[in-house]
C-alpha cells in the first residue's frame, strides 16, 4: 500500500491480508508509543535494581505472580515511576512493607505511600520456641 502527497510517496505498507490482525511500523509512532513497544520484564529489572534491590526484589515477584505481560508491565512502570515522585527511599520500603505482607499491586504501594505507612517497622521474626518439658509440641497430638 502507498501513500501519496501530491503524487509524492510519503509512505510505503505491505498489507496483511489476515483478518481482525493490525500492522505496526514503529518508526512511524510517537516516541511515547514507542517506548511502550520497547518495553521487556529485563528493562524494568534494571530500572529497580538502579533504585533498590529490595524494590528489585518486588518487581522480580510481581513479574512472576501476573498473569498478563502487558498487565504487568503497566503494574511496574506504574510503581517505578513512583521513584520520581516519591524518591528512591520510600519506595523502597513501601516494597519492603508490601512484600512483607505478600500483596503485589501497584494499589499496594499507591496505597502506603499515600498514608507514609512505610515508616511503620516490620515486625521482628518471632524467637524460636525454647525447650522445656511442659511444652508438648505438634507430635503430643497426633
Amino acid at each position: 500500500m502507498e501513500i501519496r502527497y501530491n503524487y509524492d510517496i510519503i509512505a510505503h505498507h505491505t498489507r496483511d491480508r489476515h483478518n481482525y490482525r493490525y500492522t505496526t511500523v514503529t518508526e512511524h509512532l510517537c516516541p511515547k508509543h514507542r517506548a511502550v513497544m520497547e518495553w521487556s520484564p529485563e528493562r524494568f529489572l534494571q530500572q529497580a535494581a538502579a533504585i533498590h534491590e529490595d524494590v528489585e526484589h518486588y518487581i522480580r515477584r510481581i513479574l512472576e505472580k501476573t498473569r498478563y505481560q502487558d498487565q504487568a508491565n503497566k503494574i511496574c512502570s506504574g510503581i517505578l515511576n513512583f521513584a520520581r515522585k516519591v524518591g528512591p527511599d520510600r519506595l523502597a520500603a513501601a516494597c519492603r512493607l508490601a512484600d512483607s505482607y505478600g500483596k503485589y499491586s501497584f494499589r499496594e504501594i499507591q496505597d502506603i505511600l499515600q498514608n507514609k505507612s512505610e515508616a511503620i517497622d516490620l515486625p521482628e521474626e518471632p524467637a524460636d520456641m525454647p525447650e522445656h518439658e511442659n511444652i508438648r509440641g505438634k507430635e503430643y497430638y497426633k
